[in-house]
């Protein structure tokens, strides 16, 4: 027994001159599996350890392997001498017990040898990002007779991340010496001078050590030695190591390269699924991102810009298109090839400095067109009498349900959006492709073109297939590199706080507004439940560490009442004492109670192209009574209450009841325009002419006042920083909500985006919109835009 307990006391001890220059509140690496196990928690990717030691003892040959992939970590210890030969081994596990504290344990076994397992518990916390803290208790379990083992240690970066120091003490048990008798300190240092250039150094009773190591992108290696206190050598070890996240490095950059991007299939405001079964559509926050680090990377020359049917609004490509014109003017090139391009997409197209298509590709530059489906023959053959009070001449949300064509005032207001939103499209395509504006509207009247035809009036600049495309690139030795592949490449995480103190909210408000909870219809889409926004908004009124929010609305409209619970809270956020900067960021619409709750924000800002306002009110029901009567349905109704039965779809409106809902509507809309006048600074006969259920594109809002500046989620966050005091340059983490549960077997829903492929997206549209009103069955008061824009 007296063996095994010394072979095991020796174990501990070698394992622990190996990782001298470890300390158990600094390590977070692959090595936390028996430094401190709570370092695992930290996050990391992919790592492997190699430690090779070289000493004085009798064990000459000993090797350690040490793996970390996430949260889990591994360790192997190989002993190998003249007749004890055995092995140790190691599986620890880290996480994270909130905001910069972790927790991890280590479990160790052994091989060719008879010891009992242990166990290791650490904790690491790291306040600030210059001090972090960090215990361990070894050998809990007292195996063989062996008493645990309890370690601490302190961490300081007065400069930065380039020169650590630390403390770490220890208090181990004998039988001859009794914990505290007896602390053993050792003090370490490393400083990082140059990119990739390590120096260490230890210092403890026993003697020092000095260590030197250099890092490349993915791999490091480095070489300790340690003397006694008479300056004699005795140990040393070579440590070899490989990480998927790229080091700081003293080699050169890399060889500049391009990146290939293909925009293809829905680009969505908010991810809410995250099953893993979900469809990972790319949100428009995470495009914009990359592209702002594509601007910044000096190692990417380009973007291979591939256009292929990107499913998502005018304004998510306005803000698409917007980042990329920010990367060429830092220097980027762009080539864009497609095997056809629409309106919009072309648009999207003219960023490049080149445009590419195949000789039988295809160009939609046709031009916009507004195609609204009216119901009222419909419904008279089926029996079905809408009777709906609407209040202002322009809030036609209505009008398809109970007019046969346009009103005049309905043909007035498209034409006014038309006209702005064909102006900002040949505009801006004008001026990218350097094409006189008068000639440029006389080639999209002409409609239809060959690919030849276009080259030729200067829309397309190489008839090429892509693999000509390509070979392009190759001839100027252009290397290409994926988008997913870029990804994928991550830095070393050096901070010990990864995310600053500092935050922003963004929170999504998309879809049409209901009372309850966020979810989402088979037909209509997505739901914007009340609730849900309520509680994102006080969530992140509540949280001290964030220092402004951002609403980004895409939604338009719906419930009165579940609106008006948002607005109130939007109110809270910017009008009480303890007030925070209320940014909304409006997206491809933010019109009727997408406005509603938008109007007591300090600032609102939206896209050139962005559809908002219809400040406006529907109230009413449908009758059903002649379908019923058609198919020989018959109800008898006894009312307690002279209009007990008011909104029963089985009779009409009597004369005075009409009047309740007309008086009803009427004050909603007066409290509508009330808040937006209260809101936005304005006087009330100003939103009342502005109002009355009309819809204005981003451009002509700015000019009347509904809305502050022209910009999107970047320019809303560099607003947000400024309001709350935050340096423009400054790092901030971006706080997500609302906050979706994951379901691991979340299988997805049908969407629009599904039905599209099986039926025509105007017959989906219309079912879509009718939807809605089922949705809005309970409801008194809708704030709903009359219809959508959208721009092919």
């Amino acid at each position: 027994m007296k063996r095994f307990i010394l072979i095991s006391v020796f174990v501990f001890l070698m394992v622990e001159s190996l990782l001298s220059y470890e300390s158990v509140a600094v390590s977070d690496n692959a090595l936390s599996t028996v430094v401190n196990p709570a370092g695992l928690g930290f996050k990391r990717t992919l790592e492997c350890y190699i430690i090779d030691p070289f000493d004085d003892t009798e064990f000459l040959d000993e090797t350690s392997l040490f793996l970390r992939a996430g949260n889990i970590g591994f360790g192997s210890n190989f002993y190998y001498g003249d007749d004890r030969n055995y092995n140790s081994y190691t599986i620890s596990f880290g996480s994270s017990l909130g905001k910069n504290f972790y927790a991890g344990t280590g479990y160790k076994w052994f091989s060719n040898i008879k010891q009992d397992p242990s166990w290791d518990v650490g904790l690491l916390y790291r306040p600030f990002n210059f001090l972090s803290i960090g215990v361990i208790g070894k050998t809990l379990n007292s195996p063989a007779d062996l008493y645990p083992e309890y370690g601490f240690g302190i961490g300081i970066r007065p400069f930065g991340n380039r020169l650590t120091l630390s403390l770490d003490g220890s208090l181990n048990r004998t039988e001859v010496v009794n914990y505290g008798e007896e602390l053993y300190l050792n003090v370490r240092a490393q400083i990082e001078p140059i990119n990739g250039l390590i120096l260490k150094g230890n210092y403890s009773e026993d003697g020092y050590g000095v260590g030197l190591g250099i890092n490349l992108r993915n791999f490091g290696i480095e070489s300790n030695v340690n003397f006694d206190e008479d300056n004699k050598f005795n140990r040393g070890a070579t440590i070899t190591h490989f990480s998927v996240d790229q080091y700081r490095t003293v080699l050169k950059s890399k060889k500049k390269y391009w990146l290939a991007m293909t925009l293809k299939g829905p680009i969505i405001e908010e991810r809410r699924k995250r099953g893993i079964f979900s469809k990972k559509y790319p949100t428009v926050k995470e495009l914009l991102d990359i592209i702002e680090k594509i601007s910044n990377a000096p190692e990417i020359e380009g973007i291979y810009l591939v256009i292929a049917g990107p499913q998502c609004g005018f304004v998510k490509k306005q803000e698409i298109r917007k980042a990329l014109a920010e990367c060429r003017k830092k220097g980027k090139k762009i080539f864009c090839y497609s095997q056809s391009l629409g309106n919009s997409d072309y648009y999207l197209a003219s960023v490049a400095d080149s445009i590419f298509m195949p000789p039988l590709g295809y160009i939609g530059l046709t031009g916009l067109y507004s195609e609204i489906p009216f119901l009222k023959g419909t419904f008279d053959k089926c029996g079905i009498e809408p009777e709906l009070e609407q209040i202002g001449k322009y809030k036609s949300a209505a009008d398809i349900l109970i007019q046969d064509s346009m009103t005049v005032a309905h043909r007035e207001v498209t034409n006014a959006i038309l006209d702005d939103l064909f102006t900002q499209l040949s505009t801006t395509i004008s001026e990218a492709r350097g094409i006189e504006i008068s000639r440029l509207r006389d080639i999209i009247n002409k409609a239809s073109f060959t690919i030849k035809e276009a080259k030729d009036n200067g829309l397309v600049d190489e008839v090429l297939y892509e693999d000509e495309v390509v070979e392009i690139f190759k001839k100027r030795k252009i290397k290409v590199v994926p988008l997913k592949r870029y990804i994928l490449r991550k830095d070393y995480v050096y901070d010990w706080q990864t995310d600053p103190r500092d935050k922003i909210a963004i929170i999504y408000a998309t879809g049409n507004i209901a009372s309850g909870k966020s979810g989402e219809n088979i037909i209509a889409g997505e739901i914007m439940g009340s609730e849900t926004i309520v509680h994102a908004i006080q969530s992140a009124r509540k949280d001290k560490n964030i220092k402004a929010i951002i609403l980004r609305i895409d939604s338009g409209g719906g419930s009165g009442l579940a609106s008006d619970m948002i607005w109130r809270e939007v109110e809270k956020t910017t009008r009480e004492k303890n007030s925070k900067p209320f940014i909304v960021s409006m997206s491809d619409v933010a019109g009727s109670g997408g406005y509603y709750i938008a109007c007591a924000a300090d600032i609102i800002l939206a896209e050139a192209g962005t559809i908002t306002g219809s400040i406006g009110v529907i109230s009413g029901k449908f009758n059903l009574k002649k379908l019923y009567d058609k198919i020989g349905l018959r109800f008898e109704t006894i009312e307690k209450g002279k209009h007990a039965a008011m909104l029963s779809l089985t009779k009409p409106f009597t004369e005075e009841e009409r009047e309740i809902i007309k008086k009803e509507t009427r004050e909603f809309y007066e409290d509508f325009i009330e808040k937006v006048a209260e809101g936005r600074g304005l006087s009330i006969a100003k939103v009342d002419s502005v109002g009355r259920g009309r819809i204005w594109t981003g451009n002509q809002a700015k000019d009347i006042g509904l809305i502050d500046e022209i910009g999107g989620l970047k320019e809303a966050v560099r607003i947000a920083k400024m309001r709350a005091g935050i340096s423009e340059d400054a790092k901030i983490a971006i706080e997500l909500y609302p906050k979706y549960p994951s379901k691991f077997l979340d299988l997805g829903s049908i969407d629009p985006f599904t039905l599209n492929k099986y039926i025509p997206e105007n017959v989906v549209n219309l079912i879509a919109d009718m939807a809605k009103y089922k949705i809005y069955e309970n409801e008194n008061i809708l704030y709903i835009m009359p219809y959508t824009v959208k721009i092919k």
